[in-house]
């Protein structure tokens, strides 16, 4: 009796592990693909402007649905993902404003699929979080029938 219960309680845990979506690889993740695009484009284009930016450390606007499972190191790239209490406390810390990233949802324009990615300026003043949209990135993908995979057709940057 305890060996039929024993096993019932192993089938159940084997079939409800199964039923969980395993993590996609970072060549199937769309996310992922237009991340490391976009920051591998905006470090090219934009490393002789000088100014503030630190392109080799890139700080991301976390998002559960978007970001959960996106690496912290893409190439030579270190990314850090930050909530609003993460994006809160480092302001408090270096105390003046700092650039960021923010995905967006993926969109379906025309036969191709578009993941944008906007640079914000961020401060803390007066316990209110602000954004200041600075520019940023379209990442747009076609499906390719022969390889069976979406590919990146083109990257837009963009900026105000």
């Amino acid at each position: 009796m305890t060996t039929r219960f024993f096993l019932s309680v192993l089938c159940a845990f084997l079939l409800a592990s199964n039923a969980y979506p395993q993590a996609a690889t970072s060549d199937s993740n769309l996310y992922h693909k237009a991340l490391s695009v976009c920051v591998e484009k905006q470090s090219q284009e934009y490393k002789n402007l000088g100014g503030e930016h630190d392109y080799l450390n890139r700080i991301v606007e976390k998002n559960i649905f978007l970001t959960d499972k996106l690496p912290t190191q893409i190439g030579e790239y270190r990314v850090k993902y930050l909530d609003g209490d993460g994006l809160i406390a480092r302001y408090k810390q270096i105390r003046k404003p700092f650039l960021i990233l923010s995905m967006r949802p993926m969109m379906n324009d025309g036969s191709m699929l578009k993941i944008s990615l906007a640079d914000y300026w961020i401060r803390y003043e007066k316990l209110t979080l602000s954004f200041g949209l600075e520019g940023g990135c379209n990442v747009f993908f076609r499906y390719d029938c022969e390889q069976k995979t979406y590919a990146i057709d083109k990257i837009d940057l963009w900026g105000i």
